[in-house]
């Protein structure tokens, strides 16, 4: 999956659409481009996204692990789904934010796998077991144990996907503030003329079905 260009870039900014490990490289290039460039000015990751693959997740949020000293600002605009509900909480405590209108939904990982017997068997194992990283991500991250997130997930109906408005990110800890105000998020950055910032499929590209993973 592509970058899409954007003309109107924001300073020190990484838009992320989508999930992929081709977005994850980028993700990771762009981050390594900003510290070197000045390691004092935060970062914003701006995370509008349906999902995507897990593995892109894990790449993103491994690296901002890896740059401990930075801070990283997240926000959400729009809608953060999915792989975008674990992104957007992985910013530096107290730098997560998003708009008043805006949307996130939590869910479990699906399996797409259609082997043989054993090869379920395998398939089950390992959702299983990225499904137990995820939740240790939002635990991590948020104000709830992965066992309480994994409970109320359990306990919708049998409906899947847990939704949250920005109030409710507030209350379970998935941010920080919701802002009315971007002058106060965005990175007093100089523009500079950079390559596209923008990461993933456009939102014109609709939701990816079951969130992606």
């Amino acid at each position: 999956v592509g970058t899409v260009e954007n003309k109107e870039i924001l300073p020190r900014t990484i838009t992320v659409f989508g999930f992929s490990l081709g977005t994850a490289h980028e993700f990771m290039e762009r981050v390594h481009r900003y510290y070197t460039e000045d390691p004092e000015t935060p970062i914003l990751i701006l995370v509008m996204s349906y999902g995507g693959d897990v593995d892109g997740l894990m790449g993103m949020v491994g690296t901002i692990d890896t740059y401990p000293t930075m801070e990283f600002r997240t926000l959400v605009s729009g809608t953060s789904m999915s792989c975008g509900a674990a992104l957007l909480s992985a910013g530096t405590k107290g730098k997560r934010y998003a708009l008043p209108h805006a949307r996130i939904m939590v869910h479990k990982v699906s399996s797409g796998n259609w082997g043989n017997t054993d090869d379920n068997t395998n398939e089950a194992k390992e959702t299983a077991r990225i499904n137990d990283e995820l939740f240790s991500i939002l635990a991590k991250n948020s104000k709830h144990s992965a066992e309480a997130w994994m409970k109320t997930l359990t306990n919708l109906d049998g409906a899947r996907e847990f939704y949250l408005s920005a109030e409710d990110a507030l209350e379970n800890g998935i941010i920080d503030f919701i802002v009315t105000d971007l002058t106060e998020v965005i990175p007093m950055a100089p523009m500079e003329e950079n390559p596209p910032n923008e990461i993933g499929p456009s939102q014109e590209d609709g939701p990816v079905e079951g969130g992606g993973e």
